[in-house]
């Protein structure tokens, strides 16, 4: 089983992702967060596998969170699923530590088979961001 932990701010993208996860099998949803600081704690409490993270929150934005989750519980993954495609923003994510980087519009079981690779060890990231533009994790795994 892989233990996820979902930080949205947004109830509607947490129902969705609730219902996904929980009618996936090899998933279990072991916390939902609606701001980066409740995220952060159930981190903490929980120990998820993978986090499911939005970046605009309040109280602590994802980015933050992200940060903060991997200095204290470096095993955990996390997996941001955002709208934002800026660049400085892509990059901040990934330097605080986001395993995958996914947008909003992706399909269910593409977010699925996310989770699942982040889970593994690798880097998913929306097709629309290439990896080229530098700010991706080399396969050493340090960020770029």
């Amino acid at each position: 089983m892989i233990r996820v932990l979902l930080a949205d701010d947004h109830e509607v993208i947490r129902f969705g992702l609730r219902l996904l996860i929980n009618a996936t099998k090899d998933l279990e949803l072991v916390g939902s967060a609606a701001d980066g600081m409740a995220a952060v704690s159930m981190a903490l409490r929980e120990s998820p596998d993978v986090v499911v993270m939005d970046l605009s929150m309040p109280l602590l934005n994802g980015i933050e969170a992200t940060a903060e989750i991997k200095r204290e519980r470096p095993k955990t993954r996390v997996l941001v699923l955002t709208s934002y495609t800026y660049d400085p923003i892509v990059r901040d994510a990934i330097n605080a530590g986001a395993s995958g980087y996914l947008l909003k519009d992706e399909r269910a079981p593409r977010v699925i088979e996310a989770i699942r690779a982040v889970h593994r060890g690798e880097q998913p990231i929306a097709p629309s961001l290439s990896r080229s533009r530098g700010w991706w994790a080399d396969p050493a795994g340090s960020p770029g």
